[in-house]
């Protein structure tokens, strides 16, 4: 049970020399890697302390801003909210000003590019562009595909690499951007290199799998598939993974799926006129098997006529 570190061998015979013994080394290696841990926990910890601490302090800030202007927080909106903010400031528009802000910013009735992890219900979330009226240059995060909101220099940065398989037409890229004189802003869009790419690969099996097409592509790219096939085989995926290592999912387009989709599409409709109350009474039984009794009705109605909904 011993670590040998060098060995010299002659013609008068083997020379060992013995660094330490292993159970010392594995301690030492058990105590860096505490060390590793410890110093990880420390960062998560501070890192969440500030986080919160200045979630604390900016909504301090604007609890304060809306009481000397006689409003209520409850009732503002995110724009209003960071609107008062703003205004706050003692920005000098005489002079080049940066915002940094992580916001679903929208302009007028124009929306952002979002990927399917970035969905905001109702668009109750979104701040107006206008709010950073004062602003030269706004470096905006918080969505993945890179893109202007309003103006060339308002403009989400994206993410570095491919998150989600929504992602895979969007290419990335960083914007370099050069300040000169008041109103002199250069923008350089940099391509971002990626080692192995998100990509979409669409087809019957047999098509994808065609020995000509898998040599001319990089079968370790992160690959979403869609097969077209009208009766999918049963393999598919086993299949699909021993040429590509790293596919990441499996979807089917056929006459079936399309129908189904046609029929949810359909229902969705029929929903969209009932009542919050009749939404809901539908989803009970989906989920129950069995429609809302009359006491279980009077609490939904008291829930709802509370939250202001009916």
């Amino acid at each position: 049970n011993m670590l040998v570190s060098n060995s010299i061998s002659d013609r008068t015979g083997l020379k060992i020399i013995i660094a330490r013994s292993a159970d010392t080394a594995y301690a030492r290696l058990n105590s860096i890697r505490w060390v590793f841990v410890a110093v990880w926990l420390f960062a998560l910890l501070l890192s969440i302390s500030i986080s919160y601490m200045f979630s604390r302090r900016n909504s301090h800030l604007v609890r304060s801003l809306a009481q000397e202007g006689g409003e209520s927080l409850d009732g503002m909106s995110y724009t209003e909210a960071l609107q008062a903010v703003v205004t706050s400031l003692p920005i000098d528009t005489a002079q080049r000003n940066v915002a940094l802000s992580h916001q679903f910013v929208t302009a007028g009735a124009w929306t952002p590019d979002t990927c399917d992890s970035e969905m905001s219900v109702g668009g109750s979330e979104n701040v107006e562009a206008s709010v950073y009226e004062p602003f030269d240059y706004v470096a905006l995060g918080h969505l993945h595909r890179p893109q202007r909101v309003g103006r060339d220099t308002m403009r989400y940065s994206g993410s570095l690499l491919k998150y989600s398989a929504s992602e895979w037409s969007s290419p990335k890229s960083v914007p370099i951007v050069e300040l000169g004189e008041k109103g002199d802003i250069t923008i350089e869009l940099a391509e971002m290199p990626i080692l192995h790419d998100l990509r979409r690969v669409r087809g019957t099996l047999e098509e994808i799998l065609d020995p000509v097409r898998l040599a001319t592509t990089d079968t370790h790219d992160y690959i979403c598939a869609v097969l077209t096939d009208e009766v999918p085989p049963a393999d598919a995926f086993q299949r699909l993974r021993a040429a590509f290592p790293n596919l990441m999912s499996l979807s089917v387009d056929n006459t079936r799926t399309r129908h189904e989709a046609h029929l949810e599409e359909l229902e969705l409709e029929g929903q969209a006129s009932l009542s919050p109350l009749e939404l809901f009474e539908t989803f009970w039984e989906g989920q129950v098997g069995a429609p809302l009794d009359e006491e279980d009705r009077k609490i939904v109605l008291d829930a709802f006529e509370k939250a202001q909904v009916l």
